[in-house]
């Protein structure tokens, strides 16, 4: 029963008793009852649409489809130009690891950006064409970041606008995205996915 901009969800066992909150707490666990119609705000409810998790991935995918042109690129630390995301030894394997080094012009620091027909990023290495990627496919800390083939949203990633440079959102789980683990910008320091924090750390430059 529609009551202004919220609803009444009575029983069709007996209209006398509709869906209660019990105790009126709104917590976590809170109990849901059948109680007598009482025209509490306790036994009102509003519909919202669901939104899926994919629908929200696809959605930010979407609206930053236009962030970053498609190309190749260097891909700086905000902490420091000088030194950029490498596949580790120049290494052609299948799940070699990626790491921060000083900028050589070699092509295992070369990375080609493309987008897909619903914006997100693919993010290929030059010398390899093999693809940056979760290695084993799980959104949370330090899940190292290495090259592999293709692998579905594990080689996927959303490139969004911050700081003056970007951020590289896992399509995984956009609450992680490609870090730098350590505040020092040194040969070899190893990169990861970690929670979003908003710190520089977590910022890069395409040049």
């Amino acid at each position: 029963i529609k009551d202004g901009n919220s609803y009444q969800i009575v029983s069709a066992l007996d209209s006398n008793y509709c869906i209660d909150l019990s105790a009126a707490k709104v917590a976590n666990s809170s109990n849901i009852q059948l109680y007598s119609s009482n025209g509490t705000k306790a036994q009102r409810w509003t519909f919202s649409k669901f939104v899926s998790k994919q629908e929200k991935l696809d959605a930010l995918a979407a609206s930053n489809k236009s962030v970053l042109a498609d190309g190749t690129y260097e891909i700086q630390s905000a902490l420091n130009s000088n030194y950029v995301l490498d596949v580790a030894s120049g290494s052609l394997n299948n799940g070699a690891n990626i790491q921060l080094y000083i900028s050589n012009s070699t092509e295992a620091q070369g990375w080609k950006v493309s987008h897909d027909e619903k914006g997100y990023v693919t993010i290929k290495n030059v010398n390899s064409g093999l693809y940056l990627s979760v290695l084993n496919g799980t959104a949370s800390n330090l899940s190292n970041i290495g090259q592999s083939n293709i692998n579905g949203y594990a080689s996927k990633w959303i490139v969004v606008s911050q700081n003056g440079g970007y951020k590289i959102v896992s399509a995984l789980n956009t609450n992680y995205t490609i870090d730098l683990n350590g505040p020092s910008t040194k040969n070899g320091t190893n990169i990861t996915l970690y929670k979003s924090n908003g710190q520089n750390n977590q910022i890069w430059v395409f040049k």
